[in-house]
């Protein structure tokens, strides 16, 4: 069993989110960094997990998975030049990493608002108030 000292992120992991505070872009600046490492060779790779204190065979799993769902994405007609690795700042404006955001936001909370007319949006939250109040 893990201690609660060994279980608190280190600062070079809460640095891999930047001053996005989100766990999901730290995630993706950790894979593009261990990517990074590991196109050195194994060695390099296997430094950059020791050092950064992440898990090799999680960013492993992860790295096909990620091929997987690009080899189904080309099969679906999308091409390939789509595919390819993207650099985003984490630590400063970034109008790509922004609309990357929006679409996790998106796919995670698919239906918290809605367009009800040209300038006014619902959501989710007003719906149930409207209902409760009943």
């Amino acid at each position: 069993m893990q201690t609660p000292e060994r279980r608190r992120l280190t600062y070079s992991q809460k640095a891999f989110a930047g001053t996005r505070f989100s766990d999901h872009i730290a995630m993706l600046n950790v894979f593009q960094q261990w990517e990074d490492a590991r196109s050195s060779g194994p060695a390099s790779e296997e430094r950059f997990c020791e050092i950064k204190m992440v898990s090799m065979p999680t960013l492993r799993v992860t790295w096909e998975a990620k091929n997987q769902l690009i080899s189904l994405i080309t099969q679906a007609g999308f091409p390939e030049e789509s595919m390819q690795m993207q650099n985003y700042n984490v630590s400063g404006p970034n109008d790509k990493l922004d609309v990357i955001i929006a679409l996790m936001c998106m796919g995670f909370y698919p239906n918290v608002c809605y367009p009800s007319s040209k300038r006014k949006v619902n959501n989710v939250f007003f719906f149930f108030n409207f209902l409760s109040s009943w």
